[in-house]
């Protein structure tokens, strides 16, 4: 029951969040459970029967077992580079309690009824998806645009009031935009506002459409295989049988072909043709799968190949259809960046700050992953975790070319045994209510989640019922076609770092390989095993406390005094304060990079505060008094403690071009209020190690031209007249591409072509 509860609490939230810290509490609870199930096969003894021992380790456990240490030792890379040590440490804490959930499914999927009612539970889970993002389409979406629209149309005549009520009201609106999360101004605010207004795709409980879509393909095919299996066992003659079998499946269908996903559209094809080859029998069938698998693989090869060696360069590249093309061109870019990395990759949860110098122009996407599982698996725990990433898929296609010809061993009814037992049901309640209590816990308000659950409890409601007429289960094959389905969806697609979406594939993977031991009483379990229980048991247990106190704590401590630090600087309008709210985060947790950086942009607000007040006295007769105050003490001390804060940035993430460029802006500040040209010599050298990191960002470029223009020495001109021109380059790309985010205003087109000089390419 517990574990059908984790299970289910897994889909619940953003899984995408994971690199953040969220969800590690689930983490800790997966670790428990393995200790405790430990523990109690290690009780059970020679008592026990064959089918409650622990599943033998093999070589597939071996497999999910490189992964994680894969990323423990690509973690060391990262704290070696002092890169973003945070998203290192929550990502492996992850993977070491996805593990301990993996061992847990191999050793549970031994029982044919336990197996039956891990399905039933996510299936239940996926139907209850499916009606969400349903109503996301065709409710959702229209409502908060009407809102969205209400309320800009609001600020926008508190703007056009030019008077105090009206700058007021402003202030109001801006503020409750601002605590939503919902940019004011500025590009952000044009792609927020595309997102919500020329989009419809549904995301569900989690942040991206396309890992809905990745859940919802796994489950066509899972009832797919279940269909096909009851109706070549049963014939499913009966009426109401097809309509309750059916309908569901409709119903995942239709919410995944809203979702636009055409990754996760390819991956639940060649899952359902794998189900097709399965229930046929056909006596060719094991030999196309094997001719075909080899030729899909090599042909993935081979482009990967290509790329890497530049066979496949980039003319080629932007000849492909769009989609295709950015898929690409963010794997040319990330085979680029692992020649540079080969051993460790970037790391868990740093594959942007590795990835961004190596980012090809033409896309603008600062993408999170490499939309690619394979390059993903070798850009998060290296290439230990890409040996076992691929052990893992050579395993379950051989086991899946083997079974075309072996009889099906789950999907037998199981009539005396109920599936829809008090155990199903308790696990599902217990999900949904270990996820209430983590979102109360943390703040969120649980009026919020309202609408979700109803959706998903009545997805749960329409499977029970399902089941309650067939209660025929997928068979193994079928579990590891729909393995293969979402192996496809990630071939172009994230996902291999978040928690639901690698838990759903190892179960599939689980289910698919395990076999049921033959039922012997009183097998003797030797003292080899008693001491691999006793130290499985242990070693969870330690991880589990780890996990808590260097994951969930010091991240919840974190998040809460940024969530007050919000409060202050949105709703109070009281930056100091928020100022020391920050600093409080950063003293929570001394890995987080994030706080450190709300810290450095408070005191670039700050000091851009000040500028703009000592360029604008209020009295002129004060200007003298304020050009005196440039050299002050007080400015002085200011510019050095943001400067101090953004090294304090760069030492958790020296990858991070943001850093870096808050530190040139601090500089830049600093060198005007206090008319030293030392510092703004100082601010374009950093500002160049920002454009190194990031290359292709034309903003960056722009910065430093009016950098270089704001130094006397002539030696900047050369600079700033090479910077004009790769930022134009930049921009004409951008706009042939259509990248309307990256667009520059007019004044910097101008600017740029003023700057700029005649030079060969």
């Amino acid at each position: 029951m517990f574990a059908l509860a984790l299970l289910t609490a897994e889909f619940l939230w953003p899984t995408e969040d994971a690199v953040n810290g969220g969800g590690l509490h689930l983490a800790v609870l997966w670790l428990v459970l393995g200790s405790v199930h430990s523990v109690r096969l290690l009780l059970a003894g020679n008592d026990a029967d064959a089918k409650s021992r622990q599943a033998p380790f093999t070589a597939i456990d071996f497999a999910v077992l490189l992964i994680a240490t894969g990323h423990i030792v690509s973690t060391a890379g990262v704290f070696h580079v002092n890169g973003d040590c945070r998203a290192a440490v929550n990502l492996t804490l992850e993977w070491l309690a996805i593990f301990s959930a993996w061992r847990l499914f191999r050793t549970l999927g031994q029982d044919r009824l336990l197996s039956n009612q891990f399905l039933q539970v996510f299936l239940a889970i996926a139907v209850g998806l499916s009606v969400y993002g349903i109503w996301q389409h065709h409710v959702f979406y229209a409502e908060q645009a009407e809102w969205y629209r209400g309320l800009r149309g609001q600020l926008d005549q508190a703007i056009a009031q030019h008077n105090g009520t009206g700058a007021i009201r402003a202030s109001e609106i801006q503020s409750e935009l601002q605590a939503r999360g919902i940019p004011t101004g500025g590009t952000d605010r044009m792609l927020w506002e595309n997102r919500l207004l020329s989009s419809s795709e549904p995301f569900a409980t989690f942040s991206l459409a396309n890992t809905l879509a990745g859940v919802l393909a796994v489950a066509f095919v899972l009832m797919a295989g279940q269909f096909a299996g009851a109706w070549k066992s049963s014939g499913m003659r009966s009426w109401k049988k097809n309509i309750f079998a059916v309908l569901p499946m409709l119903m995942i269908g239709y919410c995944l072909l809203l979702t636009k996903s055409r990754s996760a559209w390819a991956g639940a094809a060649v899952g359902l043709l794998l189900v097709v080859v399965i229930h046929s029998r056909a006596a060719s069938a094991r030999r196309i799968f094997i001719w075909g698998t080899c030729i899909v693989t090599a042909g993935v090869a081979l482009v990967l190949a290509a790329i890497a060696t530049g066979t496949l360069d980039k003319q080629v590249i932007l000849e492909s259809p769009r989609s295709l093309q950015f898929r690409l061109l963010y794997w040319q870019g990330t085979l680029e960046m692992l020649k540079a990395h080969p051993l460790t990759g970037a790391g868990p949860g740093n594959f942007r700050q590795a990835y961004l110098p190596f980012k090809a122009d033409e896309s603008s996407e600062e993408i999170r992953d490499p939309h690619n599982f394979v390059l993903e698996a070798w850009a998060a725990s290296g290439l230990i975790g890409l040996c076992g990433l691929l052990l893992l898929v050579a395993i379950v296609l051989r086991r899946l070319a083997a079974s075309f010809s072996v009889v099906d061993e789950i999907a037998a009814p199981a009539k005396k045994r109920p599936l829809t037992s008090p155990v199903v049901v308790s696990g599902l309640a217990s999900g949904f209510a270990i996820h209430l209590a983590s979102q109360w816990f943390e703040g969120a308000s649980l009026s919020d989640q309202t609408p979700g659950l109803l959706c998903l409890v009545s997805g749960a409601a329409i499977t029970f019922f399902r089941t309650r007429e067939s209660d025929f289960f997928p068979d193994k094959a079928t579990c590891l076609a729909a393995a293969v389905a979402l192996m496809v969806h990630l071939l172009a697609a994230g996902g291999f770092s978040m928690p639901a979406v690698a838990l759903l594939l190892l179960l599939c993977i689980a289910l698919g390989v395990t076999e049921s031991p033959k039922f012997v009483n009183n097998v003797a379990i030797n003292l080899t095993q008693r001491l691999s229980l006793t130290a499985s048991a242990a070693l969870k247990l330690i991880l589990a406390a780890a996990a808590f106190l260097f994951g969930v704590k010091p991240v919840f401590e974190t998040n809460r005094f940024l969530t007050m630090a919000d409060d202050l600087m949105h709703q109070q309008r009281n930056p100091r304060a928020a100022l020391l709210a920050c600093r409080q985060a950063a003293e929570s947790d001394g890995l987080a990079p994030v706080p450190r950086q709300r810290i450095a942009e408070l005191q670039t607000y700050r000091l851009k505060e000040r500028q703009i007040s000592e360029d604008s006295p209020e009295d002129p007769a004060d200007a003298s008094r304020n050009d005196v105050s440039k050299t002050s003490f007080s400015a002085t001390s200011q510019l050095a403690e943001s400067l101090e804060d953004c090294e304090l940035l760069i030492s958790v993430d020296r990858r991070s071009s943001f850093a870096h460029r808050l530190k040139a802006e601090c500089l830049a500040l600093g060198g005007e209020m206090l008319d030293k040209e030392e510092l703004v010599h100082e601010s374009i050298v950093t500002q160049q190690q920002v454009v190194s990191m990031y290359p292709s960002s034309v903003e960056d470029w722009v910065r430093l031209v009016r950098l270089c223009r704001m130094a006397s020495e002539e030696r900047w001109g050369q600079v700033a007249s090479k910077a004009a021109q790769r930022a134009m380059r930049l921009e004409q790309i951008n706009r042939a591409w259509g990248h309307q985010d990256r667009y520059l205003a007019e004044a910097d087109v101008r600017l740029l072509k003023s700057v700029a000089v005649s030079v060969d390419p």
